[in-house]
């Protein structure tokens, strides 16, 4: 039987090095870059607690929400999820998952202009691990 998260992939299957995988190697072999983490990861001090159902849930419905709406904006879905509307889909996932936690609508899973429309944003960046973004021409942490 075929299982989504050992399939074979373009990249090379990631070495443990000292008993641990890299998760941008793991995430590099199973093909899944989500803007947001689907389980905990760890910084190598503890071993992460194993994925829950419900993030195991959020992670598939993340998946099958990006296809779809990065194959609408015409674009692969590892592109799609770097967009402000990828980001849209993540947090509508999470919603369809854990309950309305997110304020999200449809029209921001697939236009760019929804994304930060009536949020005062004209320049950000987003990163898992940066503090510092651009907004309104100024730097703010």
């Amino acid at each position: 039987m075929s299982n989504s998260k050992t399939r074979n992939s373009a990249c090379p299957k990631p070495e443990s090095k000292n008993g641990w995988v890299h998760k941008c190697d793991l995430d590099d072999y199973l093909g899944r870059h989500f803007p947001i983490p689907t389980q905990v990861v760890s910084n190598e001090e503890f071993y992460p607690l194993p994925q829950t159902a419900k993030q195991r849930a959020v992670e598939h419905r993340m998946s099958e929400m990006a296809s779809a709406n990065a194959k609408k904006m015409g674009m692969d879905r590892r592109r799609f999820l770097g967009t402000s509307c990828g980001m849209a889909t993540a947090f509508a996932a999470m919603n369809s998952v854990f309950g309305h936690f997110f304020k999200v609508n449809a029209a921001e899973m697939s236009n760019p202009a929804a994304a930060t429309e009536g949020k005062g944003i004209t320049s950000s960046s987003m990163s898992r691990h940066t503090t510092w973004r651009r907004i309104a021409g100024k730097w703010a942490a």
